[in-house]
């Protein structure tokens, strides 16, 4: 779920542990996230698992291509499926009282190639390695690049702060996890975003507002519910209660009873480069509540003592002038509309603050218009997409007529 990298000797280990109790335990790793980003080393026969899945795709992009590396001592299992497909087999009699059928005994992936062989994109795979050795040199270059830009992400959100000192990210990591050691963290980073006040950013959203300034990532339960209820902190029965009020996988129920639902992913890759670093880093800051008077002057969440604040310092602050800090879609107006002093049993005070209607702007990149509420900043995001589709729309038309 968040790139943490799990021993690679456990398939040995288990391997030997079931041997001692008499027992026939076969290890699967799926290393299609690890392997495109790290040189997988298989060469200790005794620690290697017996199966491995990768996916050329996630190293190359191009072509969409697995693969399966058997350990030939435990091949033998797979020979045991009751079912077959076309070319894999020797012959076969479709007698119903006595089907029978008899399965290639070459070798091992002559007996496991059901149909016809993707031998189009098998041919492609020679030159995608061909021309990624060629950009890169090696796994290990990569590994180390893919690694430094992870960091540098890490640090950069985990010191992030809105004005009242309240963390901009909560990140999920392993305990063991570091990102600083390429042996524990691949260069993948999971988080939430909160407000200055401690509410959750909607991942739907933020993920909407990242396709909409050029950034592509991931966000939801990530095909991973083990490590989104650990992180997020979710009981079976809250997992079974969140279906329950209607959550499905990718339908933006972005928090139910007081809990996100999923997260948002970023991943690094051998393209990847700082000015993707930078750039995520400024669609961020949008999220960053810098200058209102109102964050600045209130306590962190958390601080709920009634003499946390002083309400004359309070109002001295909302008197003093800010600067616009451009785009900023979790920042409030800076504007005061009540300051109530309630009185609790007569002796101990407490102070409520009532804020009218926030003030968003709109954060995509070269547009200033400012609304009144989120709702209608959803109705002008519409505008963006329609202008999207248009210019598409225009360019399809263009090389109709240059290819008529």
């Amino acid at each position: 779920m968040n790139g943490r990298h799990l021993p690679l000797t456990w398939p040995g280990r288990l391997r030997k542990s079931a041997a001692q109790a008499g027992q026939n335990v076969y290890s699967l790793l799926d290393a299609a996230a690890f392997v495109a980003t790290a040189q997988l080393d298989l060469s200790d026969y005794a620690a290697a698992p017996d199966f491995t899945a990768l996916s050329f795709y996630k190293i190359f992009g191009f072509p969409d291509l697995g693969a399966l590396i058997v350990r030939k001592d435990a091949g033998q299992v797979l020979l045991e499926r009751p079912y077959f497909g076309g070319g894999t087999v020797d012959m076969v009699i479709n007698d119903i009282e006595d089907p029978w059928h008899a399965t290639k005994q070459g070798t091992l992936h002559e007996a496991l190639e059901d149909g016809t062989p993707a031998f189009h994109s098998i041919a492609a795979l020679h030159c995608a390695l061909d021309v990624h050795s060629r950009l890169y040199g090696s796994m290990e270059n990569v590994s180390q690049h893919a690694a430094r830009l992870a960091a540098a992400l890490y640090r950069r959100l985990s010191s992030l702060t809105h004005a009242n000192g309240t963390p901009v990210c909560t990140i999920y990591k392993g305990q063991k996890s570091d990102y600083d050691h390429r042996q524990t963290q691949g260069p993948t980073l999971a988080f939430n975003l909160r407000t200055s006040r401690g509410a959750w950013v909607g991942k739907s959203r933020f993920e909407r507002l990242a396709i909409l300034n050029g950034i592509q990532l991931r966000t939801g339960g990530v095909c991973n519910p083990g490590g989104i209820a650990e992180h997020l902190e979710l009981s079976a029965k809250e997992m079974r209660l969140n279906y329950e009020e209607g959550l499905r996988c990718g339908n933006g129920f972005d928090e139910l009873n007081g809990k996100p639902t999923g997260i948002v992913r970023v991943s690094f890759g051998a393209m990847s480069s700082m000015k993707d670093v930078d750039a995520f880093m400024n669609f961020v800051g949008l999220f960053v509540d810098r200058g209102s008077r109102l964050a600045a002057a209130l306590p962190p969440p958390g601080l709920t003592s009634s003499h946390s604040f002083d309400p004359a310092t309070l109002m001295q602050k909302h008197s003093e002038p800010v600067s616009d800090h451009g785009c900023q879609a979790e920042s409030h107006e800076d504007k005061i509309a009540e300051v109530q002093r309630l009185e609790n049993n007569g002796q101990e005070k407490s102070y409520a603050i009532q804020v009218s209607t926030p003030r968003v702007k709109c954060p995509i990149v070269r547009c200033s218009k400012v609304f009144p509420n989120e709702e209608q900043l959803w109705s002008h995001f519409e505008t963006h997409r329609a202008r999207r589709r248009g210019f598409w729309a225009f360019i399809r038309g263009l090389m109709g007529r240059v290819n008529a």
